[in-house]
């Protein structure tokens, strides 16, 4: 009976059998008979009374007998399956995390906005297509609408085509389509609360993202203050900027030493609605000492601009850290006060300053008309370089291109004034009459002319560069500004110490006393350069008169 019936157990103490299976998991024990409730004892009777308890009752005892026996053989219990079902879960959200954290952090590695016109976006299902996506409902419409109603799915499909939905929700959808199917799933099955694409999301994983790059730039720093090592010493400099939302943000920027060599690190922008030195004083140190996590005891320089704000004697921010922090010297940038040097010293000088102003408006006559544009390049004149506002080291190279291209300028402002071409400039595509049809008079008139305002601007522009002055002051302050605009952009980098600094300066010092030196053989030569350019323009060259 035994071997007949593996389920069969004898129990000792009551001197009679039982079936295992059943009297472990029967949930209907009271309606069972012999062998779950009562034992059998009565083994005369026992083969038929077997027989009729193979029951369905009985085989569903055997299949979770079974299951049990076989999960307690590989030491996995109800709570061990569960634990790993959730593991795969938990596996899965990271693996579409880390997706989505990639494609944030490409985006802003490049500089790319992250959100479009419509935030509310439906994410692609793995494998499944724009394509395959109008083909179904085209082949819907076809079967259930009428030609009106095709139509009309065809420009609503257009309509959900053209909507942008930004660089992110569109970077997932091309990560799903390029073989992501763990994101693909996630995207589509995840509840809305559990998907990790809201904007809250995204900014949080950026403020991460930045938490741990300020940790990467700021470890040697960190490490030797707490060591108080002299190479846990800093400076900070600032700059006020308004953004695209016109509000008030400060750059913050740290330089120090480390390996030898100086670094320099934009650290993040402070938003300021007061913009008064206390103000700035109470955010900076705020955020030196509770975001990035910096001793501001060790503090050793400042760098700023020259506004008021910044560096008031007595309630500037410059004097303010020095209250507190005295060892934190104020530095004006160096670049910056050469700026101011150059641009006060051109603006002294007449000449020089009616220079500039011609020359930025011959700029901007041809960069607001892309027609002029298209006029000049045309022609073979390269785009003109605007002259910037803030850095005089950026004026020397537009200075050198216009002086190259002066002709050529010349030539195209000429041809305006004198309207004898035509005003799309290129004309390689356009038809000989032996090719097409005569145009009518009118057509003509139109095509071949410019306005009004164009001949006039450059017929006063023709009189401003088309003499001799003109040149030599441009060659002139050309050859003179190109002396420190290297100087400029050298004091501007991070790997430049104040002695290197003074060096520099004492350099171009020297430069510029060796040729008051030599002025007169120095003009000389800018005076032959000047007639070379005057002849390819015939011009004559003349010189003011002097008494005496």
């Amino acid at each position: 009976w035994l071997q007949a019936n593996p389920w069969l157990v004898y129990s000792v103490e009551v001197n009679g059998a039982y079936c295992l299976p059943c009297l472990l998991f029967r949930t209907d024990v009271s309606n069972s008979g012999q062998l779950v409730r009562v034992p059998l004892t009565n083994f005369k009777s026992a083969k038929p009374l077997l027989a009729k308890h193979e029951t369905d009752s009985h085989m569903t005892c055997l299949l979770q007998a079974a299951e049990f026996t076989q999960r307690y053989s590989s030491q996995k219990s109800v709570d061990v399956l569960q634990a790993s079902g959730d593991l795969v879960q938990v596996q899965n959200y990271r693996s579409s995390l880390k997706s989505i954290v990639k494609t944030i952090l490409f985006l802003g590695r490049q500089g790319l906005a992250f959100r479009g016109h419509d935030e509310k976006h439906e994410f692609k299902a793995p494998g499944y297509h724009t394509g395959q996506r109008a083909h179904k409902e085209t082949k819907h419409s076809s079967s259930s609408s009428s030609g009106l109603s095709m139509v009309s799915s065809a420009r609503s499909s257009e309509s959900k085509v053209r909507q942008n939905h930004g660089n992110f929700s569109h970077l997932l959808d091309l990560r799903v389509d390029a073989g992501d199917s763990v994101l693909g799933k996630h995207l589509q099955e995840a509840p809305l609360t559990a998907r990790y694409t809201s904007p809250n999301i995204q900014n949080q994983i950026l403020a991460l993202l930045c938490v741990m790059i300020l940790a990467v730039l700021l470890a040697p720093l960190r490490a030797a203050q707490a060591r108080g090592s002299v190479l846990g010493y800093f400076a900070i400099q600032a700059d006020e900027a308004s953004d695209a939302a016109n509000k008030e943000q400060l750059t913050l920027v740290l330089r120090f030493l480390s390996d030898g060599l100086i670094r320099e690190y934009f650290v993040g922008w402070i938003t300021c609605t007061k913009t008064n030195g206390l103000n700035l004083y109470r955010r900076i140190k705020r955020y030196v000492r509770d975001t990035l996590q910096l001793d501001l005891a060790f503090l050793r320089g400042q760098g700023y601009d020259g506004a008021g704000a910044m560096i008031g004697p007595e309630k500037g921010l410059a004097s303010r850290f020095l209250a507190k922090y005295p060892l934190a010297w104020f530095f004006h940038c160096a670049g910056h006060m050469l700026n101011l040097t150059v641009a006060a010293g051109a603006k002294s000088i007449v000449l020089v300053r009616n220079m500039i102003d011609t020359l930025n408006a011959v700029f901007l006559f041809f960069y607001n008309s892309p027609k002029r544009t298209a006029f000049l390049n045309s022609h073979g004149g390269l785009c003109l370089k605007g002259l910037c506002k803030t850095c005089w080291a950026e004026r020397t190279p537009a200075l050198a291109r216009f002086e190259h291209k002066l002709p050529v300028v010349i030539e195209v402002i000429q041809k305006i004034a004198d309207d004898d071409e035509w005003a799309g400039g290129d004309t390689s595509d356009v038809e000989s009459a032996s090719d097409s049809e005569s145009d009518s008079d009118d057509e003509k008139k139109e095509r071949d002319h410019w306005n009004y305002e164009s001949r006039k601007d450059a017929s006063g522009l023709v009189g401003s560069i088309n003499n001799f002055r003109f040149i030599i002051v441009l060659i002139t302050t050309l050859r003179c500004w190109a002396v420190t605009s290297g100087l400029c952009v050298a004091l501007q980098g991070p790997a430049k110490d104040i002695v290197a600094g003074y060096g520099m300066v004492d350099t171009v010092l020297a430069e510029l006393e060796e040729m008051r030196g030599d002025l007169d053989d120095l003009f000389a030569s800018w005076f032959e350069t000047a007639k070379v350019l005057a002849a390819q323009l015939h011009l004559i060259p003349s010189v003011p008169r002097r008494a005496g």
